[in-house]
């Protein structure tokens, strides 16, 4: 943030230098002596975090001889998002996924929505954008005939504001079983008067 500040109207002496404080009384507070300049510029701060600032100008050798100005309130600008954890994930059948979320550990602003991603599992590309969800939801069900069954899948999850997104890291699940399907009939011989000799092939779809 930018502090700018008039001298004292009545300076009833010298002064000797001015000093800033942010959030003055409180665990957080932080002082900083700047001299005889009338401007600073204070950096390190918190994204999208207000401060209360303070200018206390002291007088050249009176002792007690300080005086603080009232405070103002002010807000740091929002930054992108950081540290996005990684979805829940939850098989509810052969082609379902619960997919469940948290908001990033720090927003660093007012956070606008999520886009989920999915992708098959293994695979290099940058996956298929599924949805793109207001803030206040937490929670979609991935459901369609893109699933299969019994196969493993990976999803992330983007939490944006007006500034970026953070991405979380990709996470593996894998669809619910369903019934074999396409079973070809068996090959029937018969090998004597009293047997016969049965062979089959796998399921064309284990599932």
């Amino acid at each position: 943030i930018f502090v700018e500040w008039d001298q004292p109207a009545i300076p009833n002496g010298d002064i000797d230098q001015y000093r800033i404080f942010l959030n003055a009384g409180t665990s957080s507070e932080t002082e900083i002596g700047v001299g005889l300049l009338r401007e600073y510029l204070v950096d390190g701060l918190k994204p999208y975090t207000e401060y209360s600032v303070r200018i206390m100008a002291c007088l050249y050798s009176v002792l007690n001889g300080c005086g603080t100005g009232p405070a103002v309130q002010v807000r740091t600008l929002e930054a992108t998002p950081e540290e996005q954890e990684v979805p829940m994930l939850e098989a509810k059948g052969p082609t379902s996924i619960q997919i469940t979320w948290k908001p990033p550990k720090k927003p660093n602003g007012v956070i606008t929505g999520y886009r989920l991603y999915r992708k098959p599992a293994g695979s290099t590309s940058s996956g298929l954008l599924i949805n793109v969800l207001d803030s206040e939801k937490y929670t979609y069900l991935d459901v369609g005939s893109e699933l299969r069954s019994y196969t493993e899948y990976e999803y992330k999850v983007s939490s944006y504001n007006s500034q970026g997104f953070a991405a979380s890291d990709w996470k593996k699940v894998r669809t619910l079983e369903a019934p074999p399907q396409v079973m070809k009939p068996p090959t029937i011989t018969a090998i004597g008067a009293f047997s016969i000799s049965i062979k089959w092939e796998p399921p064309l779809s284990a599932n």
